[in-house]
């Protein structure tokens, strides 16, 4: 019973970690830590206890962490994009979606970027301002500041699978 209470005792502490934290480092050792407090109910011997903790926390840290660490920040990308709905930036490569490329700086920072406008293409220098955010990429209109200014290109994109961009067949 006494290695039953430890392991409850270490198991509150790591979640009270875990919980200012927010690192999922030490919840990796609570799933290892209440293991073992299960494993103290039936009265497993304490070799076995430990040997769980060691096993389960080494599972937990080297794949379970990776994968919630990267699911966190990719939704901590799209807060900090969302934020930027509404903001005015300047093109910082050509924006064409038909070829899938195109960014924009935003308040210092770098994004990719699409346009409302399918077939068009926003040279470099543009302003654009921030309408949406699709995926981790931020959706850009033509600041209307811009319009007349700038000189829109049709994108070469077509649906049409036999096209290549010249007269030739493929």
């Amino acid at each position: 019973m006494n290695w039953l209470i430890g392991w409850l005792v270490f198991l509150a502490i790591l979640i009270i970690i875990e919980l200012i934290t927010l690192g999922f480092t030490t919840i990796c050792f609570a799933c290892g830590a209440g293991l073992a407090a299960i494993l103290a109910v039936f009265n497993a011997p304490e070799w076995t206890q430990c040997v769980a903790f060691v096993i389960v926390s080494f599972v937990m840290f080297a794949f379970v962490r990776p994968a919630a660490r990267k699911k966190i920040k990719r939704g901590r990308r799209r807060e900090r994009a969302l934020k930027l709905v509404g903001q005015r930036g300047r093109v910082i490569s050509e924006i064409d979606n038909w070829k899938g490329i195109g960014q924009i700086r935003v308040q210092g920072q770098d994004w990719s970027a699409v346009s409302e406008e399918e077939n068009v293409v926003i040279p470099v220098g543009a302003i654009v301002d921030v309408t949406g955010v699709y995926e981790d990429k931020l959706i850009i209109c033509l600041d209307e500041l811009m319009d007349g200014n700038v000189e829109l290109q049709f994108s070469e994109g077509t649906l049409d699978p036999t096209y290549n961009g010249s007269n030739s067949k493929w």
